[in-house]
């Protein structure tokens, strides 16, 4: 790894040698691919890689301050371990809190792999410096972002290895890496800024009187416990927390609607064979649940196609192929 004034280079092949091209994946299928993000997160040293790399994010930032670095993510072909790497660890970094509970990253990603042409090329550039500079908008926090809709979760069922990394992964975010923030920042912060000396006292001001307005805006408006002016550290001002967002309607909801499960299956007059096959799978595990959604999806594309004829025997046997998957 390489670094340049606010720009740091990572390339990530030594770490992943093994290259998804040669395995016959396309250059198209990049990490939102299911088969791509399987085969690179099945790679022995993917949860180690990252987790070196969340750290080394977490521990430079605290140590020289929200400067608004980027970060250069390169593999071979720049198209799939690369693309699977920086997509994990933005919602990773997008997830860190401080011990009071503050953002320490906002990070967007710009994929080289998706822009045809040096000039296509020229403007994501010019984009991600844009973003360094100034950010123009805030990035949903990923910290409650539930386990079962991770990045990868689904994908990485079909494999063991992919798996065991996964779950090693997911472990150190929620944490050992919590635990490595909260060090860092008690080891870079000088002692005589009084910083976080306690994370239930409520700040009524910033800790140097001398600051100036221009400051105490940057202050107030930071999603960051701590930033920096002219080399010194100086904590937000609190603001109060007000739930100011409208009542979730009933609609505005992630649960499985099995009513039109099963008005889906009389439409195509399924089998009850291959209906209790469907529902088998997906009270299997929450993996299930999400395999059987997918095979309905299919199911109404082949129809709408005609590309099967017997709906009943495709959902049976491809429900009994999933369920031998995952038990």
């Amino acid at each position: 790894m390489f670094t340049c004034d606010h720009w740091h280079h990572w390339h990530v092949s030594p770490d992943l040698p093994r290259d998804p091209h040669a395995g016959g994946i396309g250059h198209n299928e990049n990490g939102t691919h299911p088969v791509t993000i399987r085969e690179v997160f099945a790679q022995d040293n993917f949860a180690e890689l990252l987790q070196k790399m969340e750290y080394w994010c977490v521990d430079r930032f605290i140590e020289f301050g929200p400067d608004g670095s980027g970060l250069v993510v390169t593999s071979q072909r720049g198209e799939h371990r690369s693309d699977v790497v920086v997509r994990k660890l933005a919602e990773a970094l997008n997830a860190v809190l401080s011990p009071s509970g503050h953002r320490l990253f906002n990070c967007m990603i710009f994929p080289l792999n998706e822009a045809y042409g040096w000039k296509s090329v020229q403007v994501r550039l010019d984009e991600a410096w844009k973003w360094r500079e100034d950010p123009r908008t805030l990035i949903p926090s990923t910290a409650e972002k539930p386990k079962s809709h991770s990045y990868g979760w689904l994908e990485v069922m079909l494999s063991q290895c992919a798996r065991r990394n996964f779950e090693q992964l997911h472990k150190y975010e929620r944490d050992t890496l919590l635990r490595q923030v909260d060090s860092a920042i008690f080891r870079h912060v000088p002692d005589d800024i009084g910083l976080l000396e306690s994370t239930h006292r409520s700040l009524t001001g910033p800790l140097e009187p001398t600051i100036d307005e221009k400051w105490e805006h940057v202050l107030r408006e930071a999603h960051s416990d701590i930033i920096w002016v002219d080399g010194v550290a100086y904590a937000p001002l609190v603001k109060p927390q007000v739930d100011d967002r409208p009542p979730r309607p009933p609609w505005a909801s992630l649960d499985f609607d099995v009513d039109k499960w099963w008005d889906l299956l009389q439409e195509y007059d399924i089998d009850q064979t291959a209906q209790r096959n469907l529902f088998f799978l997906a009270q299997l595990s929450e993996a299930g649940k999400y395999q059987a959604l997918d095979l309905l999806m299919k199911l109404q594309h082949k129809m709408y196609k005609n590309e099967i004829t017997d709906a009943s025997h495709w959902l049976h046997s491809s429900c009994s192929k999933a369920r031998a998957r995952l038990s």
